[in-house]
């Protein structure tokens, strides 16, 4: 059809009509969605976007569209979320399973991944199949009570007959029984039937449709004087995608259940709340949901259900009866895990943690959920995939899929209960200052006069063209800003000028740094302990403006507009500063680092690159820094943006540590080992100690997040190489000082600045810069180097006792404050470095003690007897 005729196609009453109507080959659907733009005024690419080899098998073809949609225009994209694994024992699956959540609900996916973890450590969750039945409940009038029950009496005697026209007309579909519900002279008649590996809505329809004009033909013939009046194939009794009582209390679909027996450990370590809590929560909510008058019992059942149904290709209507289910939970023995244990294969119940005693027994009935692996969307390119993914698509396997959607929706359930006990629900949606007017950086700060006069009198600007820069090393600014809608994060530009001279054009990559507030920082930040347990959410709340986040928004913004040349040779070029406190826009536009003149660039999580020559290097730089600050306390102290800790507030803050190193043991055990977690037992208790030694010492500007994610090395200016690591000259002996070696430290990302002894940034750059092997006599050695370089800067003298004691305390310091709230992170966002940093800074700690008690740390004859 030309456009002409699509515009024109009207219905006999001249109103606009959609085109190409029972049309599904490609062309006829683009046309359609063509129309559909024009008749909008919109554009719909995305929509327009089929599947990427779209008519090289059926299921990724248009023309497998019919039977699903009518009129179809293009797909609409649903993100799927992997959930698992999940360990599940049943009839129909023996084993670890994946999970696909087709959703667009934040938390989702995460917190059924905890339950299932929970799960796992519990021994897996056991699974069951009861039954699989499809209703359809036709209705028959007559002209009187009577006549309807001679009629049900003449019917309940044809069920054999029945069941043979049902074989005549469907190779499936397979019926049952029959039952009554009377209605005065109507009857209703709930046709059950078996329908395979099939859903089965539309094949029951079809099949009672054929049996009930078979059997108004028959009653005419057989049953002189009794006549029906009205007849319908539908009376509503099969409650089809409506929430009711009856889905509750009889099958429609598969009636399928899950328990598990959850050790008390496993309640603390993995959800975060004990027994007795949970069951009391669980108990409110009973009360609660008897008062609002709800069918069943669940927390959020529907959220599985919809996430799987849309990702496998079933009904998503169906979600209301399917989400029809009744959680149960009651507490349970020590008796009773160590036997469910014992029924799950494992050898040792005592090794899940039952010797602190009972837990909690829980147990998900789902008595009508709708599900196939073979028809209406489960043939579908993507839905096929999904089905595989959980081994469930074809003949066979719809048991299996039940038990699975089952097993993951009991996982929900507790991790869902269980965030609401311990606090962590609201976290879950908080809205990190969402409702409040929205300031910070706009797109109407993004235009020439951002851009305008940057490169000097002789140049005029010309465009500015976006392209995408990662944020990822900046582990504050990523993590919040994925939370919020504001303009937070590395925006990327392409600048174009041109020389009001030459009329030359030259192109400057530049990247603006937007940063969140501290507040939005903080919140975040709360969120993630919130998800770490009660206690430690508890904790982080009252200290989490005394944690290094305050005031984060405005701290490299600051430096960035200090007047010190020396100081600014070692940053990225800063072409405009954007700070408007008031309208929260902290905003810096920077050059954008890449590999054609920097080495070393984003390695934190591969220091294969990292060789001691390139330590050297930064360890010079990183001297100079410190010694242009060495002696500006005042100065230091008297900027209301820069923090400075102290023995009083770490000693404050003892119950967070204490939180912190008990979630890092229990969640990751092989890093933060048993002996790890006493040593940073030990520094808490001695906190006070430690810093009585570290506060006498000379402080400095740190830049307090001193590590590969925020540093790389410039290369001289004839080296100009691509490659991840610059071939550097020969390595010099350590006396040489200053270091012969022409690169220059960058350094970047002074969101955690801060003023602290210069032998933290030193502590931190070695845990991430050498390898767990490393000899301690190389850490020594470096520790000495930069030493020598700080003292030449300086034109200080340090004695060698105190500055190697205040470095073992930067790195005590370090493993309780810094790692442990890394560790924190890690528990949300595999962060690759944080094992390989944790092992490197224990390997010198651990080697400093030899097997003795932390107090030798304190003992200045180790330091002599070193020295």
């Amino acid at each position: 059809m030309s456009e002409t005729e699509l515009d024109s196609d009207k219905d006999p009453y001249g109103h606009p009509r959609i085109p190409l109507r029972g049309l599904y080959d490609v062309n006829s659907c683009n046309l359609r969605r063509q129309w559909a733009e024009k008749f909008a005024n919109c554009t719909l690419d995305q929509v327009g976007a089929w599947w990427p080899n779209q008519g090289s098998d059926d299921a990724c073809s248009c023309l497998k569209l019919k039977g699903n949609i009518e009129n179809p225009i293009g797909l609409a994209k649903v993100p799927v979320g992997l959930v698992g694994p999940l360990l599940v024992r049943g009839k129909n699956v023996a084993g670890y399973v994946l999970c696909p959540f087709a959703t667009t609900e934040g938390a989702l996916v995460a917190s059924a991944t905890r339950g299932a973890s929970a799960l796992m450590r519990s021994g897996g969750v056991f699974v069951s199949t009861e039954d699989h039945v499809m209703t359809r409940a036709p209705s028959f009038t007559f002209a009187n009570a009577k006549e309807a029950e001679l009629f049900w009496t003449w019917l309940r005697d044809k069920l054999d007959d029945l069941r043979l026209q049902v074989r005549q007309y469907s190779q499936h579909a397979e019926l049952v029984s029959l039952s009554p519900q009377r209605f005065g002279r109507t009857l209703v008649v709930q046709f059950k039937y078996c329908t395979r590996d099939a859903a089965g809505q539309n094949m029951v329809t079809g099949a009672t449709s054929h049996l009930c004009k078979w059997l108004l033909g028959k009653a005419e013939k057989d049953m002189e004087g009794v006549r029906v009046v009205r007849f319908l194939i539908e009376s509503n009794l099969s409650c089809d995608k409506k929430l009711a009582m009856l889905n509750l209390v009889q099958t429609r679909g598969v009636h399928v259940q899950a328990e598990a027996w959850v050790p008390e450990s496993v309640l603390l370590s993995v959800l975060k709340v004990d027994s007795t809590s949970l069951l009391d929560t669980y108990q409110h909510f009973i009360h609660s949901s008897f008062r609002a008058g709800t069918i069943g019992f669940n927390t959020n059942a529907s959220n599985i259900i919809a996430a799987v149904f849309i990702a496998t290709g079933q009904d998503v209507a169906s979600v209301v009866e399917s989400a029809t289910c009744q959680l149960i939970l009651a507490p349970a023995s020590k008796e009773e895990i160590e036997q469910a244990m014992r029924n799950a294969g494992v050898e040792h119940p005592a090794s899940c943690g039952t010797e602190e005693g009972g837990g909690v027994y829980a147990c998900l009935v789902m008595p009508s959920l709708i599900v196939g692996t073979v028809g209406g969307g489960t043939g579908l390119a993507t839905q096929k995939e999904c089905l595989r993914l959980m081994g469930c698509h074809g003949t066979g396997d719809v048991g299996r899929l039940a038990e699975i959607i089952v097993g993951f929706a009991l996982a929900l359930e507790l991790s869902t209960l269980a965030s609401v006990c311990g606090g962590q629900f609201a976290s879950a949606h908080e809205k990190l200052g969402r409702n409040r007017p929205q300031n910070g950086l706009k797109d109407s700060h993004i235009g020439p006069e951002l851009f305008t006069g940057l490169m000097g009198e002789g140049w005029t600007f010309v465009r500015h063209t976006p392209f995408t820069v990662s944020s990822g090393n900046s582990i504050l600014t990523e993590l919040t800003r994925v939370e919020m809608s504001k303009m937070v994060g590395h925006f990327g530009f392409e600048v174009t000028y041109e020389s009001k001279e030459t009329r030359v054009q030259q192109t400057v990559k530049m990247v603006l740094k937007a940063k969140p507030t501290d507040t939005e920082t903080c919140n975040m930040v709360n969120k993630i302990a919130q998800g770490c347990g009660l206690q430690l959410a508890v904790n982080y709340e009252k200290f989490k403006m005394q944690t290094g986040f305050r005031n984060t928004h405005s701290r490299e913004v600051e430096l960035c507009q200090l007047e010190n040349k020396a100081f600014k040779q070692f940053l990225p070029r800063v072409y405009k500063v954007l700070y408007d406190r008031p309208k929260e826009v902290h905003a810096i536009l920077m050059e954008h680092l890449d590999h054609s003149n920097t080495c070393l660039l984003d390695c934190a999580d591969d220091i294969t690159g990292w060789r001691i020559e390139d330590i050297k290097v930064v360890l010079r730089d990183m001297a100079s820094i410190h010694a242009l600050f060495l002696d500006q306390g005042v100065w230091l102290s008297s900027q209301e943006w820069l923090e400075r800790m102290s023995s009083a507030k770490m000693s404050q803050m003892s119950p967070l540590w204490y939180e912190l190193v008990r979630h890092a043991h229990q969640e990751f055990p092989e890093t933060w080992t048993s002996a790890r977690a006493a040593i940073v037992d030990m520094a808490i208790q001695h906190v006070s100690t430690i810093w009585s030694i570290l506060d006498p010492l000379p402080h400095t500007l740190s830049h307090n997040d001193f590590n590969p994610r925020n540093i790389c090395l410039r290369l001289a200016p004839q080296q100009g190489s691509s490659s991840q690591s610059a071939a550097g000259p020969p390595a010099q002996p350590s006396l040489v000082v200053p270091y012969p070696d022409p690169r220059r430290l960058c350094i970047y990302d002074w969101e955690l600045a801060c003023i602290d002894v210069p032998q933290h940034d030193l502590a931190e750059l070695l845990a991430f810069t050498l390898a767990p092997s490393v000899a301690k006599g190389t850490v020594l050695e470096l520790v000495e180097f930069y030493q020598q370089h700080l003292e030449y800067y300086s034109g200080r003298t340090f004695p060698k006792e105190s500055f190697l004691m205040g470095f073992n305390m930067a790195c005590l310091d370090y493993a309780m404050n810094r790692l442990l709230l890394y560790t924190m992170a890690h528990t949300f966002k595999d962060y690759k470095f944080l094992p390989r940093v944790v092992n490197t800074l224990f390997g010198y700690i651990e080697g400093e003690l030899g097997g003795r008690p932390l107090e030798h740390l304190f003992n200045k004859h180790h330091y002599s007897s070193k020295l």
